[in-house]
């Protein structure tokens, strides 16, 4: 009752359960009494094996601190908002070491930010809906090394984002619900390496959707109940890299589902452009996949097999690992010649190297 609400630590015994730090010992005016005042920690987070919350110490206002577990170690990181008004961080989310929150400013309003636990480190990640307008993110969820994220720039209502932590690589991935109106995201969570979230685009309802962080790699999953009314999907579970959900049905009655979400296919081969090209150019071939997919080159490096003229040539894989797309390469050779276009041979070849989907299950090669 002496400190207020502040930051404790646990071993699980009751020697061991301790005050860390009495972070606002700021005394309140009476009537409040002698006791201090709380700097109510929230939103706490390990990032790396540092915890990271948003606490109020009765002179900064409410701002992002750090804490090693000790007093000494428990700081201030940045004082977004200089004096007592505070940027309120919340939505604190560890993403591979890099920790994302959303704060006010009085410039940019409520937005994402990023910290690497240094003061200088804590910044504005970008001020999606410009100005002081805010755009409000929310439902931040980490997934393979990517951070999705629902936010309104003000023209396409509340929709789905990403972040690689710089601004230029902060995306809507789709409007959804195509102009000002909100797609009505919900239940935004990972899932073999991607999310799935239900939405409502204004012709399916509130129906199931999957993202794989690109643009032109979200889309509807499952229409469960075909038509405007949609199934209004909830209470998602990973149940072995399936999907396992509840929604309501034709008859109107709210039942359990479960969706394969583990088997992998190509969608299609993206071919470089048809010019003419020379000795030493590269070829690249993009193979994509419907999910995730992992390359395994310890024992070898997969290949795509190219007829070029009467010869077989390899593209040979060279990035896209964690991601949906793999690119092959191959570089012309002073005697290729052809001239009515190369043909891929299928399958891929991996040639003692391997490539995984969910749940590390092997992808089919053509």
């Amino acid at each position: 009752p002496s400190n207020g609400r502040e930051l404790w630590k646990s071993d699980g015994t009751d020697s061991g359960t301790q005050l860390v730090a009495d972070i606002n010992q700021v005394a309140p005016v009476p009537p409040l009494g002698s006791a201090n005042l709380d700097s109510d920690p929230r939103y706490l987070v390990n990032v790396s094996g540092t915890l990271y919350f948003a606490a109020n110490d009765g002179v900064a206002g409410n701002e992002l601190w750090k804490s090693d577990g000790t007093s000494s170690g428990t700081v201030l990181v940045a004082d977004v908002i200089p004096g007592l008004n505070g940027s309120y961080p919340s939505a604190l989310t560890n993403v591979n070491g890099i920790l994302y929150f959303v704060a006010q400013s009085p410039a940019q309003g409520r937005e994402l930010w990023r910290s690497n636990g240094t003061s200088a480190g804590t910044q504005l990640v970008r001020d999606i809906r410009p100005g002081s307008d805010s755009s409000y993110p929310q439902q931040l969820v980490n997934a393979n090394g990517l951070l999705y994220f629902v936010a309104n720039d003000g023209s396409s209502g509340y929709e789905l984002w990403r972040s690689d932590g710089t601004s230029a690589g902060t995306l809507l991935l789709r409007d959804i619900r195509p102009g000002s109106l909100s797609s009505y995201i919900s239940g935004l969570r990972e899932l073999n390496g991607g999310v799935i979230f239900a939405a409502n685009d204004g012709a399916s309802g509130q129906e199931l959707w999957k993202s794989l962080g690109q643009p032109g790699f979200t889309f509807l999953l499952n229409d469960v109940l075909p038509g405007s009314a949609g199934s209004d999907p909830s209470a998602f579970a990973n149940y072995q890299g399936r999907l396992v959900f509840r929604a309501q049905d034709s008859a109107g009655d709210i039942e359990p589902y479960i969706l394969d979400t583990v088997s992998t296919t190509i969608l299609k081969v993206v071919r470089p452009s048809a010019k003419l090209y020379k000795q030493g150019d590269n070829l690249d071939f993009r193979v994509i996949f419907d999910n995730i997919v992992h390359v395994d080159t310890t024992s070898g490096t997969p290949a795509l097999a190219l007829q070029i003229g009467s010869r077989t040539r390899l593209a040979t894989y060279i990035a896209g690992s964690g991601t949906n797309i793999l690119t092959f390469r191959y570089t012309v050779r002073p005697d290729d010649l052809d001239l009515d276009g190369i043909v891929i041979q299928s399958p891929i070849r991996l040639r003692g190297g391997s490539i995984t989907g969910p749940i590390n299950q092997p992808v089919p090669l053509s």
